[in-house]
This record gives structure tokens, sequence and C-alpha cells, in this order.
């Protein structure tokens, strides 16, 4: 049996999704972009967008502001993670493998990573968009009101990209 690219970023993703230690590693453009079936194996490339800050890694490097301690949990990434991955799953039979059971054994080949900064132009907007889409927007239009008293303009932390998202939060959250 042939398996999409659209099949197997279905069935990754909710591999991923059941997995405690990688729930949180996709944040938008998941794509499968090569499957090679080797036997009862498939190797697959796939891409995506992550944030490292996703899995606690709060230092300066990734973190743009942390959110008001005193009403939010949190912080906003200073930078993303462009994900390169391929990764063998091989299983003990073919038909195991036709219908991609949770019985097989995963080793990952090759794993490239490339920092990101928001105005970096291989984040398309449809990504940054996504991304916005699962922040709390609150958080970030009262930490930046209440921490960097943003009345009368942004700080210059926030990245041009950023900035039209950021004067609507702050806008939305006056105006409630």
């Amino acid at each position: 049996m042939i398996h999409s690219n659209e099949q197997l970023e279905d069935w990754i993703l909710s591999q991923w999704a059941d997995d405690y230690f990688r729930f949180e590693d996709v944040e938008a453009e998941f794509k499968v972009s090569e499957v090679v079936r080797v036997g009862n194996s498939l190797e697959v490339s796939c891409s995506f967008i992550g944030d490292e800050t996703k899995h606690g890694n709060t230092s300066t490097d990734f973190v743009m502001f942390t959110f008001d301690p005193e009403f939010y949990l949190g912080c906003f990434p200073k930078v993303l993670q462009l994900v390169y991955l391929k990764t063998r799953y091989s299983w003990p039979s073919q038909k195991d493998c036709d219908q991609l059971t949770d019985s097989y054994e995963e080793e990952n080949i090759e794993l490239d990573i490339d920092t990101v900064a928001w105005d970096d132009p291989r984040l398309t907007d449809e990504a940054v968009e996504a991304i916005l889409g699962h922040v709390d927007h609150f958080a970030i239009a009262e930490t930046l009101l209440g921490l960097y008293d943003c009345t009368k303009g942004l700080p210059a932390l926030v990245p041009v990209r950023l900035i039209p998202y950021f004067r609507k939060y702050i806008e939305d959250f006056q105006s409630r």
C-alpha cells in the first residue's frame, strides 16, 4: 500500500499528540515532503515550525517577554525553530505497515533545526497567524501595557512583523 503525504501527516500528528514529550512540538506548518518505503519500513522526511519555550526553555535567547506574573503564567517566544526531520518507522509485518499500526519502532535518521526570528522571511504569514492563534492575546496586551507601559508605542523588543497584531490585541483589551 502506498501512503500519501497527507495520510502520513495526519498519522504522525496523531501519534505525537498522544506522546507526552512531543505533543507540543508542532506550532505550525507540519508537512511531509518525502516518503520512501523499504519493505516494512517507511522513511519519512518532514518539516514544521516549533517553539522551544513550549518545552520550558526560558533562556533569554528564546523569550521575548514573560507574561505579567501577577495575572498570567508563561512567556512569548523571541524566536521559533524551523525543524527538518527524517525518521524511519519500522513494523514487524507488511500488513502492520500498510495499516500504520501502533506496533512500530521509530528511529530518527536526520535532524536539522534553524532558529528564526519573527521577521525572517522563511516564516510565512500563514504560519505567523497560526502561531498567534494559539497564544493568549489578553496576556500579551496586559503584559505590554502593565510591564512595558506601551500606551505611547510598543517597546523596541517587538519585531516589526508583530506590531500590527500586538496593537490589535491592545486595542481589543482596552475596549472590553
